[in-house]
């Protein structure tokens, strides 16, 4: 079945840095990416989500449509 083939080979590498991301989302779309929850991402409201206290949740799956920064939220 060639197109089952196909579909299993729409892998793409690890990407590690912000500008791989950029560049894969340039040339091909979106990107996929997941991460770990705990409790205290009930209070997260802005910034980059680290973790600094409370109990395991689960993991938390994003879809990255674009790269930048929006000068109505840096302020």
């Amino acid at each position: 079945y060639p197109l089952c083939a196909l579909a299993v080979s729409d892998e793409r590498p690890s990407l590690e840095t912000a500008s791989a991301i950029a560049v894969s989302i340039y040339n091909d779309g979106p990107v996929e990416t997941a991460f770990t929850v705990y409790s205290d991402f009930e209070n997260y409201a802005s910034g980059v989500y680290q973790h600094t206290s409370g109990s395991y949740l689960g993991g938390h799956a994003v879809k990255i449509v674009g790269w930048g920064t929006d000068d109505k939220r840096s302020r």
